[in-house]
């Protein structure tokens, strides 16, 4: 079941979906699932399932099959049973176009639960919309399955923890994700607020690999700690950067590698493979008996420094670098390693200059000459990207966003107590940034070109409204154009340009997202042609 919708222009790309493996779609079904479906439904575009009710589907949805999460928010919690095979997976991601949400407000549960086999859960938010959420719940939970994955989901301000991979789920991944503020400001005791925490127990090795985890709440944003009944053999971290973690009394001890107690043995077969960290410490072994046949290699540190038990034996042990100063870039394209989305890297820029930009030199392959491209900072994710254009080759230029730049505001309310505080963009000797290429997916701020046909212009009244902070607006062009859609606030000054570009005739979608500006009412107006037209929208916070 092949989708119709398609890109206009890409300018707020949470994730590509480039092409997936053919045989997704020569093989695999898709079904749909809006946050208003019902059990009652069949899973087709007209009368889509629940959330609840897809991910319990096991005789229905297939190897090979897709489920596909349309736009908005799925509040609860909610497990998954499916189960594809390891050549043909079933994949849960956003509708193309859409960008779904999973809210585990209300709920003293974790917002997902990862059962089943061989499931990818792919492009889409975990998050917990209460300012003061439960202490003890997370954001996604792999709980007893096997080869489950995590790829590119953005998760943050859960009460607890972001990831929890448990012993139990065999051969599971966490890959591009992008993790921040898990934890409460108010927590006394700021236990659980991690951004992973997880073991191991062979048979199968679970990877961390290329995700950014930040300015959490708890006491370490990663903590891999293990027992002599919860181990921690067979666990690889490779690619991950780790930075941002002052929110709580000004640590900076980012990422814990180790058993609780003495005399439950060692670790086995650990691998921490250039990984990196800024203004962050990592301590391999930290308790215990220490770890056994650890691969340690080529990871970076940036003011920062490792802690390593004494009592540890390497397989490899080389190439990890600590400096304080000089310039280096770093960018991890995922087709590194496999196989999700070719066109997408990680940048990460240790800028000891202080320059107020830095030229990247691409791998082979990333961009083509004639792409589209933009660069988001991780910091402020959902805010507009640092830099975009038409790749033309060589190198590319990213500015370098310091102290006092836009950052992604936390939901927990802060304790306004000594020693915490609200978080703040990194200085711009530090930047972690995602490169986005050729986006075939549309995500909240793109333009999209709807199903069906225009017979006369028209600009529909934003939905949902009042809003907060996003709602979408659609427009009819019966002939191609160039459009401009605009928002402004009741004095008549400019907020925000939504649509500036020549579109095909036809039915059109624009997001709007306010988040920073103040509740009232704002006026969105729309040229096309000798077309013009407005309507009022209210912003309420």
């Amino acid at each position: 079941m092949r989708h119709t919708e398609s890109v206009a222009k890409t300018r707020f790309a949470l994730g590509l979906l480039v092409l997936l493996f053919p045989m997704f779609f020569a093989l695999g079904r898709g079904f749909h699932v809006r946050p208003n479906g019902s059990s009652s439904g069949d899973g087709s575009a007209s009368r889509p399932w629940d959330l609840r009710t897809a991910f319990n589907k096991t005789g229905v949805i297939l190897p090979g099959d897709t489920v596909w999460l349309h736009g908005g928010v799925y509040r609860g919690t909610f497990e998954s049973s499916l189960v594809g095979t390891a050549s043909s997976p079933v994949v849960v991601r956003s509708y193309p176009g859409e960008w779904a949400v999973i809210d585990n407000n209300g709920t003293n549960d974790n917002a997902l639960w990862l059962k089943g086999a061989y499931t990818w859960f792919w492009g889409f938010e975990v998050m917990n919309s209460n300012p003061n959420p439960p202490r003890g719940e997370a954001g996604v939970n792999f709980a007893a399955s096997t080869s489950n994955k995590l790829i590119n989901v953005i998760i943050h301000d859960e009460g607890a923890t972001g990831i929890n991979p448990y012993w139990a789920a065999i051969n599971s991944e966490v890959y591009g994700c992008l993790v921040y503020y898990n934890g409460r400001m108010d927590d006394p005791e700021h236990a659980n607020g991690y951004g992973i925490y997880g073991q191991n127990i062979a048979p199968g090795r679970k990877y961390v690999q290329d995700n950014f985890f930040f300015n959490m709440f708890g006491i370490f944003p990663a903590h891999m700690a293990g027992s002599s009944n919860a181990r921690l053999d067979d666990i690889s971290f490779i690619g991950n950067t780790f930075f941002g973690h002052t929110l709580y009394d000004g640590k900076n001890v980012i990422a814990l590698y180790g058993n609780f107690e003495t005399g439950s043995g060692r670790n086995l077969n650990p691998e921490w493979r250039s990984n990196f960290f800024y203004r962050a410490d990592f301590w391999l072994g930290y308790n215990g008996d220490g770890v056994e046949n650890a691969v340690y290699t080529d990871n970076y540190f940036f003011r920062g420094g490792a802690v390593e038990h004494p009592a540890n034996t390497y397989a490899a042990k080389s190439g990890n670098v600590f400096t304080s100063s000089g310039n280096q870039v770093f960018v991890r394209a995922n087709r590194y390693a496999d196989r999700y989305e070719p066109r997408r890297a990680s940048i990460i820029v240790f800028n000891g200059s202080g320059a107020s930009s830095v030229s990247v030199t691409l791998p082979a392959g990333v961009l083509n000459v004639g792409d589209k491209y933009q660069v988001r900072d991780v910091q402020n994710y959902f805010g507009t990207p640092i830099t975009s254009g038409n790749y033309t080759g060589g190198a590319i230029t990213i500015p370098m966003p310091g102290s006092g730049s836009p950052i992604a505001a936390p939901r927990s309310i802060p304790a306004n107590r000594p020693g915490r505080s609200l978080p703040q963009h990194t200085s711009n000797e530090f930047g972690a940034f995602v490169l986005l290429a050729n986006a075939v997916g549309t995500w909240p701020n793109d333009v999209v070109e709807l199903p069906g046909v225009a017979t006369s212009y028209a600009l529909e009244q934003n939905y949902p409204n009042p809003f907060n902070p996003t709602t979408r607006i659609e427009f009819a062009i019966p002939e191609a154009s160039h459009v401009n859609l605009t928002v402004y606030n009741m004095l008549g000054q400019e907020v925000k340009t939504l649509v500036d570009e020549n579109l095909p005739a036809g039915l059109h979608r624009a997001t709007f997202d306010a988040a920073g500006l103040p509740t009232g009412v704002y006026v969105y107006t729309i040229t096309a042609g000798e077309y013009v037209s407005s309507r009022k929208m209210v912003l309420l916070k």
